[in-house]
């Protein structure tokens, strides 16, 4: 999304006037890619549910429409939350197009090239790859690339996984410091966006879903600070988190802004409680 034009100005100017202009813009055009993206997220889960493919080895994933500026980085969200390989591609006529990423032990490259005779492009490395191919092999190239992962990857154990970068305390999380670390993106493969845990927190207000019922949302509440949290595809978790329950909470800190409000917000990765458990 944008042009890459203005980056390389904001380097190359030597204007201070011209340099701020360039990296508000930058900054605007980031905010809206991230919007775009989270709606993106939201709709490429919404297809696996309702296709019932979240079991499957690798899941690949397409529709009409998909913004190809942003497919890499679903794709990388998706990836992360369903723990196995992830393709979203956007149907352009008879044209598919898209991304592919993988966890870490998967090819996706080599993948790929199992199933090169039904592809017209594809490349990238293990972790991250581009495709394209007629939309009347897609059904074909998903039936193959199953396969070959079953085959290929026989005792690969396919579950989420998680990293934590930081050990928080919810007054840690203030717009002033994400902020700051929105200055080491774009994030994606090799740049991971940071995962932090906040621990021995209390679930606070109501706990409801949103999504047609798939995502869960609560606040967490340490008695100084209260933080809203979203977990998406663990809408089955409204009834077993309950206000008071004390738990730990992992996750990405992100500023969330709508109808011209910021907030910190929380976007859940699991949780830990001695009375439930999130993904693991």
């Amino acid at each position: 999304m944008g042009s890459p034009d203005m980056a390389l100005d904001l380097l190359l100017t030597d204007d201070r006037v011209d340099a701020d202009l360039f990296a508000r813009e930058l900054n605007t055009l980031n905010f809206k890619r991230r919007a775009v993206g989270q709606k993106l997220v939201e709709e490429i889960e919404a297809e696996i549910e309702a296709a019932g493919r979240s079991d499957d080895p690798i899941i690949l994933v397409w529709k009409e429409g998909w913004n190809p500026g942003v497919l890499g980085v679903s794709a990388s969200r998706v990836m992360e939350d369903h723990g196995r390989p992830v393709a979203v591609l956007s149907v352009e006529g008879e044209v598919v197009r898209g991304s592919a990423r993988a966890p870490e032990g998967f090819n996706m490259v080599s993948a790929l090239e199992s199933c090169s005779d039904l592809l017209s492009e594809y490349g990238g490395h293990e972790r991250a790859a581009g495709l394209t191919l007629n939309v009347s092999d897609m059904e074909a190239l998903r039936s193959r690339l199953i396969s070959y992962t079953l085959e290929t990857y026989p005792s690969l154990e396919f579950r989420p996984y998680l990293d934590i970068d930081l050990d928080l305390e919810l007054s840690d999380l203030t717009i002033e410091e994400l902020e700051d670390l929105e200055r080491l993106r774009p994030f994606g493969s090799g740049n991971p966006e940071p995962v932090v845990s906040v621990r021995d927190v209390a679930v606070g207000g109501r706990v409801m879903t949103v999504g047609d019922g798939r995502h869960l949302k609560f606040t967490v509440d340490d008695g100084a600070a209260e933080v809203p949290c979203i977990f998406f595809n663990m809408g089955d978790l409204e009834g077993k988190l309950t206000t008071g329950m004390s738990l730990s909470v992992a996750g990405v800190p992100y500023v969330h802004r709508w109808g011209g409000r910021s907030n910190v917000e929380i976007r859940v990765r699991d949780i830990k409680s001695p009375e439930i458990q999130g993904r693991t």
